[in-house]
């Protein structure tokens, strides 16, 4: 095992757990959007129903006017707070993509001191046409280059050659100044560090 890998290897598997502990935390908030929406939908469609047959409730008009308000209340109520889940959903995964950029950087970083040019860094293995080194590197590049959303053309290459072979989520197009870590890093299976260190153990042999 290299001095590089040895040296951070607890930090990763630091990153890897943070990672899994946003992505539980997502999911719970997930769950709680989709309840939260099922019970706006079901009093949205309660005040649409008394709009129209209030006329026919035989109620006091000033009670129609305290359940008309209460509906409402709820409603607004119900819209804030799916709202706060979906903006700490995505303040969650800005923290992902954080996270899986830093685990990028202790890679290049590890490859940049073995070797003097990325040319001199062994393939490994390719997933699509994309060499794993290539990937690494590149997609560390994206993660600060997405700031700007103005891209070196080495890492529209290789971004543009993921999207042909896995689909659009790689288009450097659609949302240019977001970062695609998070995708990188499950795209080459880092989320399991016994792969993580496979790879990295291949890519920094000499």
């Amino acid at each position: 095992m290299s001095q590089h890998l040895s040296d951070s290897a607890a930090t990763v598997q630091g990153l890897l757990n943070l990672i899994f502990s946003e992505e539980e935390d997502i999911e719970n908030l997930q769950n709680q959007c989709i309840l939260n929406q099922e019970k706006y939908d079901q009093k949205a469609s309660l005040e649409l129903e008394f709009h129209r047959s209030k006329d026919e409730v035989e109620i006091p008009e000033d009670q129609k006017e305290i359940v008309w308000y209460q509906i409402r209340k709820e409603l607004s109520e119900l819209l804030d707070e799916i709202k706060l889940l979906e903006y700490s959903i995505t303040s969650k995964q800005e923290i992902i993509a954080i996270l899986c950029g830093s685990i990028l950087e202790i890679a290049k970083y590890g490859m940049m001191v073995n070797y003097s040019r990325l040319s001199e860094c062994p393939d490994v293995r390719f997933i699509g046409k994309e060499s794993i080194k290539n990937i690494i590197y590149q997609g560390c590049k994206q993660s600060r280059e997405c700031k700007t959303g103005k891209y070196s053309k080495s890492v529209q290459s290789c971004f543009s050659s993921l999207e042909d072979s896995f689909g659009s989520r790689f288009s450097l197009k659609e949302k240019p100044f977001k970062s695609l870590a998070c995708y990188i890093i499950e795209l080459l299976g880092w989320k399991n560090y016994l792969v993580y260190e496979r790879d990295m153990t291949a890519l920094l042999c000499r």
